[in-house]
């Protein structure tokens, strides 16, 4: 996931007002963990307001949207690309693949959750573009995607109290290990989560360093790893087991957060946006370059979730 700027509160053609009989479709077409903080959203939501949105993806999100199991109406769109769209990674595939992938967006989207109002996460012109002349709406200002899902939410859903999924007590004193990201830059480096796994045990906590099928961890012999199949339903299934979970800023930390499993989480920037919703709220997060603040903040976490 990347940060971006927010767009206006609401974009400025065809825009739907609010409606107690109104109808969203929630479009993901983009990343995995774009799609776990909207399905997160709507899952807490009122069975009477949930029967009024819907989910509209792109193919390559099906398998993440199998394993997250959405309550609300999920409906894949028609493109005969199962990748990314190329409009969305136009580094790697070029303008005219992004052009081609664009208006392919553009057609699907026509067809889809006919009658709703599309929801984006912001009103540039790519989105304008997709949209193609839709009643749209966008994410709020807010200074994390999830408060901006929740500010969206009570505005043009529902103002009754969204009743969060609690956190289950884990059988377990162990906190999971998920070091990596799809971007390198995001890796925790070895010797800090090494440090940091020593005040897991220092705490009366197991560090278990989780594995995809294909990753691998220099000095994994002398670390307690868990190997898991690099599948996103293995994945979620194995977060929710623990008492905690240390990760990366990727992925992991929003399935964790969607299994209601407590996330800290270390990065080389701040990247307040797209923290978790809980991390966010209570300082669950630290710098690589800041150790000293990232320790206390991690033993802060520790002591929040000892059973």
């Amino acid at each position: 996931m990347t940060n971006m700027k927010m767009g206006a509160h609401v974009a400025s053609i065809k825009t739907a007002e609010a409606s107690s009989v109104a109808r969203y479709a929630f479009v993901e077409v983009k990343a995995f963990g774009d799609l776990t903080v909207t399905a997160r959203t709507l899952r807490d939501l009122p069975r009477d307001t949930l029967a009024r949105c819907a989910l509209v993806v792109a193919p390559h999100l099906t398998d993440l949207v199998n394993a997250l199991a959405p309550s609300c109406t999920v409906e894949t769109l028609a493109l005969s690309d199962d990748r990314l769209p190329a409009i969305f990674d136009l580094k790697a595939r070029g303008l005219p693949a992004g052009i081609g992938s664009a208006l392919s967006l553009r057609r699907a989207l026509s067809g889809a959750a006919k009658g709703a109002t599309l929801v984006l996460p912001r009103a540039h012109r790519r989105e304008r573009f997709i949209a193609g002349g839709r009643p749209m709406a966008v994410l709020p200002p807010a200074e994390n995607v999830y408060v901006a899902q929740e500010q969206f939410v009570a505005r043009y859903l529902t103002s009754a109290p969204v009743a969060c999924v609690p956190r289950a007590s884990a059988a377990h004193k162990r906190i999971a290990f998920c070091l990596y990201s799809r971007v390198a830059a995001k890796n925790v480096p070895l010797d800090l989560a090494i440090a940091l796994s020593d005040l897991c045990a220092k705490s009366g906590f197991e560090a278990e360093f989780l594995l995809l099928d294909g990753e691998h961890l220099d000095g994994a012999e002398r670390l307690n790893t868990r190997r898991i199949p690099r599948r996103f339903d293995a994945l979620a299934s194995a977060l929710a087991d623990y008492a905690g979970v240390l990760s990366a800023d990727s992925l992991p930390a929003h399935l964790a957060e969607y299994c209601g499993t407590p996330a800290f989480v270390a990065s080389p920037v701040s990247n307040r946006y797209w923290l978790p919703a809980d991390a966010f709220k209570q300082d669950h997060w630290g710098v690589f370059g800041q150790r000293d603040e990232l320790f206390a903040r991690f033993q802060r976490f520790l002591d929040m979730v000892k059973p």
